[in-house]
C-alpha cells in the first residue's frame, strides 16, 4: 500500500507543479497585455487599448487593474452602451479587489450618473467604513442627499378628501444631510471645488448668502482667477446688494474668459433670438452696451444693476441646472431659459408623480410637475421621463402647451426685472420748465421734490426744519442712448415740515442746456443710508428756436413764490419758487405763477413797454355729457372766463414776473390759464398756457 501512496503523492506534486507553471505563465501574459494596453492608451489608440485589456483579463481573470482601467476608457468614450460596459468592468474590479476604495468610488459615481442612487449610496458608505476621511465618498453622499432635497423641495400632494400633504420636512432633513457631507468633504480636502460649489448652491437655495460667500471665499483664496468661483461670488454679492463687489467678481470672471466665450456669455441671445424678438440695430449695438444702458435702473452708481442681475441669473442657472459631465449649460435648459429672462419666480412648487388607472388611459403615468408663478403669468414644467430634468409641459392645444406659451410671451414680454437696490424707489415729482439765457441759450430747469419720508437719515435743525444729504445726478443722452452730458454731486437739502399745501418735500432745482435735437434726460437722487432712489426720465425734442420778438418761457404754477433771503437752491434770479407738483389747488388757495419774457423791443433809453393779459377759463378738452348735449342741440355751453390785463415798463428786453391769482369762489374742475404778452413798442404778441385742477376743501 505504501508504494501506491507514493505514486499518488508524486502524481499530485507533478500536477500542481505543472498548474503553477501554467498559471504563472498566464499571469505573466496578463501583465504583459496590461502594459501593452497602457501604452496604447497613452498613445491615444483607445480601441487597441481595450483589446489589450480584454486579452489581459482573458489570461489573468482576477487582474482588477485591467478591469478598472478598461472601465475608465469606456467612460471616456461616452454613450449609454459604453457606460453599461464600464459598470460591468467596475463591478468585476470591485469583486476581485473589494478593499480598493478607488474602485468603489468610481463605481458609485457611475451608479449615481445612471440614477441608481441606492447602489451609489451603498458603495459610498462602504468606502467610508474603510476610510472615514474619504472626501470623494462624502461628496457623493452629499450629491445623493442633494438630489433628495431638490426632489422634495416645494413638493405637495393632495388626496380625494382635499387634504394637502407637504414634504418640506423631508426636504429640510435632506438639506442638512447634504450640507454635513459637503462640509466633511471640504474638511478632508479643502481644495475640492465640486464640494464647495454644491455647498454654495445649497446655501443659495436657503438664501443664506453670507454662508455661500464664506464657502466660496475659501477656494477663491487658493485660486482667485478661477472663472466659476468668481461668477458664483458675483451671484452672492448681487443677492446681498453689494453691487460694487459683484462688479469686481464678474469683471474678474469675464477677464479670464477667452474673447469668444465672453462674447457668447454676454450675448443678448439669452434674452432675444432671431426667431423671437431681436432688437433693431439702432437700439442695440454689437456688445449690448446701449441695450444695457437703457435698462440701467440707476445711472448714479458706477455699475449697471440690471446687467449685474443678468450675470447673476446666468451664474445661478449654471450652478443649479448645468451638467458639466454632459456638457449641458444651465441656460440651455427650459427652466434655465425662463430664469434668465424672468428671474426668480414669486412662488415655486411641485406635484408628485402618480399613476392613473382606467381602460381608456393611454399613458398611466402622471409626471411630476413644477410650477413657477410670476406676476400675471406662470410656467409649468414636467418630468416626463422620471430623469429629474423638468421640461415645458406638453399640451394638446396652444393654451396648455407651455413651450408655445413661452414663445408667445417672449414676443410680448422678452424680459422681466424689478430693481432691488435695498430700499426701493420713491416717486420723484418734477416740474420741468424751459428758460432762456443769453450765455447758454435755452436751458431746462428741474424743480424737484424729494419726499421727506423717503429719506432714511434726517438732521433736525429745529422742530420744523430738517436737512438731509443725498447723492444726485443729471444725465443727458441722445436719441441712440449715447451719453452727452452728466453731472454727479452730493447735495445738502432742507425742508420745512407742516406746509399748508401739499406734502413735505426737500426742494431742489438744477438746470441743463440742450442743443437742438432729441434728448433723453434723467434726474436721479439716491439715499446711501436707506438705499432709496428716485428717478425722473423723459424724452425731449428741442427745436432750434431763436429769440426774435417777444417770447414767453414756460409757466410755473406754484404754492408759493417768495423773495430769496438765503442761499437756498430753489431760486430763479431773486425769488424762490415752491412748485405745485400735482398742479392741483384747493378752492380758496392762492395760485402763484412765475414766468419770464424775452425779446421785448426797447426804446432809445433801453426800456421796454408791454401788456400782460391773464385768461382763466374752464378747460373743455375733456368732453362731458353736458357739452355733448349742448353741441347736439346747437347751444353754446357756458364757460366761465376771467380776464385781467396789466401794462408794464421794464429795463431791457428780458423780464421776469410772478403773479398771485386768487381762487376764491372757483368751482371744482379743470381750468386752463392763458398768459399773453403784447409788446407795446413792436405790436407783436406771444402766449403760453397751462392746465390745472381745483378741488374743494374737505370739511
Amino acid at each position: 500500500m505504501c508504494w501506491r501512496f507514493r505514486y499518488v503523492f508524486f502524481f499530485l506534486m507533478a500536477f500542481l507543479t505543472g498548474c503553477a507553471a501554467f498559471w504563472g505563465r498566464d499571469r505573466q501574459q496578463g501583465y504583459f497585455y496590461l502594459s501593452q494596453a497602457r501604452a496604447a492608451a497613452d498613445s491615444g489608440n483607445i480601441e487597441q487599448a481595450l483589446r489589450y485589456y480584454d486579452q489581459a483579463t482573458f489570461y489573468y481573470h482576477s487582474l482588477s487593474e485591467a478591469y478598472f482601467e478598461a472601465a475608465m476608457l469606456y467612460l471616456q468614450r461616452g454613450g449609454v452602451q459604453n457606460r453599461i460596459r464600464a459598470a460591468r468592468y467596475l463591478q468585476k474590479a470591485v469583486a476581485y479587489n473589494p478593499g480598493n476604495t478607488r474602485y468603489r468610488i468610481e463605481l458609485a459615481k457611475l451608479d449615481f450618473q445612471r440614477r441608481l442612487f441606492l447602489s451609489a449610496k451603498s458603495e459610498a458608505e462602504k468606502v467610508l467604513e474603510m476610510d472615514s476621511t474619504s472626501a470623494e465618498a462624502h461628496l457623493l453622499l452629499g450629491r445623493i442627499a442633494e438630489q433628495d432635497f431638490f426632489h422634495f423641495s416645494g413638493m405637495r400632494d393632495g388626496d380625494t378628501s382635499g387634504a394637502v400633504i407637504y414634504f418640506d420636512e423631508f426636504a429640510h432633513q435632506a438639506w442638512k444631510k447634504a450640507v454635513y457631507h459637503y462640509r466633511k468633504a471640504l474638511e478632508y480636502e479643502p481644495s475640492l471645488q465640486a464640494a464647495a460649489f454644491r455647498l454654495a448652491l445649497l446655501y443659495c437655495e436657503k438664501r443664506q448668502w453670507h454662508d455661500m460667500v464664506s464657502v466660496l471665499k475659501g477656494i477663491w483664496k487658493k485660486n482667485p482667477d478661477e472663472v466659476k468661483t468668481n461668477f458664483y461670488l458675483g451671484l452672492a454679492s448681487v443677492r446681498l446688494r453689494e453691487f460694487q463687489k459683484a462688479q469686481y467678481f464678474f469683471d474678474r470672471a469675464l477677464g479670464h474668459l477667452p474673447a469668444e466665450k465672453r462674447s457668447k456669455l454676454l450675448s443678448l441671445s439669452r434674452l432675444f433670438s432671431a426667431s423671437e424678438a431681436l432688437p433693431s440695430r439702432d437700439t442695440c449695438d454689437a456688445d449690448g452696451e446701449i441695450f444695457w444702458r437703457q435698462r440701467d435702473p440707476l445711472f448714479l452708481t458706477n455699475y449697471n444693476e440690471r446687467l449685474l442681475e443678468h450675470l447673476a441669473r446666468i451664474a445661478y442657472v449654471d450652478l443649479r441646472f448645468g451638467n458639466p459631465r454632459e456638457k449641458l449649460h444651465g441656460w440651455d435648459t427650459d427652466r434655465g431659459k425662463v430664469y434668465v429672462r424672468y428671474g426668480n419666480p414669486l412662488k415655486r412648487y411641485k406635484t408628485r408623480a402618480s399613476l392613473q388607472a382606467g381602460l381608456d388611459v393611454g399613458n398611466p403615468l402622471v409626471p411630476s410637475k413644477e410650477i413657477w408663478e410670476y406676476p400675471g403669468f406662470q410656467f409649468v414644467f414636467e418630468d416626463r421621463f422620471l430623469s429629474g430634468e423638468y421640461r415645458f409641459q406638453w399640451g394638446e392645444g396652444p393654451y396648455d402647451d407651455y413651450l408655445d406659451i413661452y414663445r408667445r410671451l417672449v414676443r410680448e414680454l422678452p424680459e422681466f426685472y424689478i430693481p432691488d437696490l435695498g430700499g426701493g424707489y420713491f416717486t420723484l415729482p418734477v416740474v420741468l420748465r424751459r428758460f432762456f439765457s443769453p450765455e447758454r441759450g435755452w436751458v431746462y430747469y428741474f424743480y424737484t421734490g424729494i419726499p421727506v419720508g423717503a429719506v432714511n437719515r434726517l438732521f433736525f435743525r429745529n422742530e420744523n426744519r430738517v436737512t438731509a444729504r443725498l447723492e444726485k445726478g443729471v444725465f443727458v443722452f441722445d436719441s441712440t442712448w449715447t451719453p452727452v452730458f452728466e453731472r454727479r454731486r452730493s447735495v445738502l437739502l432742507e425742508a420745512y415740515l407742516g406746509q399748508p399745501y401739499g406734502k413735505d418735500y426737500f426742494l431742489d432745482v438744477d438746470s441743463v442746456a440742450l442743443n437742438a435735437g432729441s434728448h433723453i434726460l434723467a434726474l436721479e437722487y439716491f439715499d446711501p443710508q436707506g438705499k432709496h432712489a428716485g428717478r425722473f426720465l423723459d424724452t425731449l425734442t428741442v427745436e432750434d428756436e431763436t429769440v426774435s420778438g417777444p417770447v414767453l418761457s414756460d409757466l410755473i404754477l406754484a404754492n408759493a413764490i417768495r423773495l430769496r433771503t438765503d442761499l437756498t437752491r430753489v431760486s430763479r434770479r431773486r425769488i424762490r419758487v415752491y412748485p405745485n407738483f400735482e398742479k392741483t389747488f384747493r378752492s380758496g388757495q392762492d395760485l402763484h405763477l412765475y414766468f419770464e419774457i424775452y425779446g421785448l423791443s426797447v426804446n432809445a433809453a433801453g426800456n421796454s413797454r408791454y401788456r400782460i393779459s391773464f385768461v382763466l377759463r374752464r378747460d373743455s378738452a375733456k368732453k362731458n355729457l353736458r357739452n355733448l348735449l349742448s353741441r347736439l342741440l346747437h347751444f353754446q355751453p357756458q364757460t366761465m372766463e376771467v380776464v385781467s390785463s396789466y401794462e408794464y415798463r421794464g429795463r431791457g428786453p428780458s423780464q421776469n414776473h410772478y403773479q398771485i391769482l386768487r381762487l376764491q369762489g372757483m368751482d371744482e374742475g379743470r381750468y386752463r390759464l392763458i398768459v399773453q404778452v403784447e409788446d407795446l413798442i413792436s405790436g407783436e404778441t406771444a402766449r403760453r398756457s397751462e392746465t390745472f385742477i381745483i378741488r374743494k376743501v374737505e370739511q
